[in-house]
């Protein structure tokens, strides 16, 4: 009966507690939070969410609360009050009426959760990113450093070390959220893409990583911008492999390779001479999945040691390079039950310079 008579101004308070309960939810992960400033607010948090399992399981609450409780609770009292003989004319707000009401209030929960989800993926790949010791595993001189001449030459080229622990990363966070958010698909998959996207998003946005290749004292060769350019492809190629594929992950990837032939061109790096084609990137970025799941029983990705992917140090800076389009990929099972007979044809990148 609140609901119904007061409206918007209720569905606007669940917003404003919902948003509070978030901002809670927050300050339960690890890492600083948005709220820096209310440092002495900290101190009163009585559990932290430390572990994975943990941390999904708190995820997957509030995605519950969203997606479910919240929702269903609100469309059940106007269903039943429609339903009401007794109340037909003065109380009972038009369709159209509850229906903008509802889409907005779903709008501001979903913003609200973006925050919580945001938060959890940029600490988590933060983490992955930097050492205890705080230098960069993800750094450019993974690319100056190659021994071959030819990456396309190599009977068994991989993804550089860095992109191969981001795959056991993920492949481990997934197995934990199969079972954490067990019949949650889709915010296995959400959460998954936006990681994912967060890596890529961080390496376009690391102002220092692309200073080492413009830097004309430090030497370029082809080797490296055909390493780069893989370890793009594998990116985008895990998340179509594991069922959550991003447009957003194909653009920024996109970008990348843009940048970097434009980059290492401008070095004298002739692409069209050091690169093959898109079609050979994206098979070897399926192969070294294939290669990487038969591994993972071992010791080849799945206890790859933080010391042999650590680079360089410093920190994060800006870029505003623009992200061009590529084409949709198709949707597969969850990263958790994918099989590598699953892998589906190839997609290529549409061309960087066009």
């Amino acid at each position: 009966m609140a609901v119904l008579h007061f409206g918007a101004n209720v569905l606007t308070r669940i917003s404003q507690l919902f948003d509070k309960y978030m901002d809670m939810l927050i300050k339960s992960l690890p890492g600083p939070s948005d709220d820096d400033h209310l440092t002495e607010l900290k101190e009163v948090i009585h559990f932290r969410a430390e572990t994975d399992l943990e941390q999904l399981a708190l995820l997957g609450l509030a995605f519950t609360i969203l997606d479910e409780l919240l929702p269903l609770a609100v469309i059940k009292v106007w269903s039943l009050t429609n339903e009401s003989k007794e109340l037909e004319s003065e109380n009972i707000v038009p369709n159209a009426s509850i229906t903008a009401e509802l889409k907005e209030w779903k709008r501001s929960l979903q913003h609200s959760f973006d925050k919580l989800r945001d938060h959890f993926c940029r600490q988590y790949v933060l983490t992955f990113i930097y050492s205890r010791q705080g230098k960069t595993r993800l750094n450019a001189l993974i690319y100056l450093s190659g021994e071959g001449a030819d990456l396309y030459w190599d009977s068994d080229p991989l993804p550089s070390l860095p992109f191969q622990a981001l795959f056991s990363k993920l492949q481990q966070l997934a197995t934990v959220a199969g079972d954490v958010l067990l019949g949650k698909e889709k915010i296995q998959k959400i959460l998954l893409a936006r990681l994912t996207e967060t890596v890529v998003m961080w390496l376009s946005e690391e102002q220092e990583f692309w200073d080492v290749f413009e830097d004309e004292s430090v030497p370029l060769k082809p080797l490296g911008l055909q390493q780069l350019i893989l370890d793009m492809h594998f990116t985008v190629e895990i998340a179509r492999f594991a069922g959550y594929p991003s447009r957003h992950v194909h653009q920024i990837a996109s970008a990348i390779i843009a940048r970097a032939i434009r980059t290492f061109s401008a070095r004298g790096i002739d692409p069209q001479s050091a690169l093959p084609e898109d079609e050979w990137f994206v098979e070897t970025a399926r192969t070294a999945i294939n290669k990487l799941l038969l591994g993972t029983s071992g010791s080849d990705t799945s206890e790859i040691d933080e010391d042999h992917i650590i680079i360089h140090d410093e920190m994060v800076s800006d870029s505003d390079e623009t992200a061009s389009s590529l084409s949709s990929i198709e949707s597969f099972k969850s990263f958790a039950s994918a099989n590598m007979g699953e892998l589906d044809s190839p997609v290529y990148f549409t061309d960087p310079e066009g």
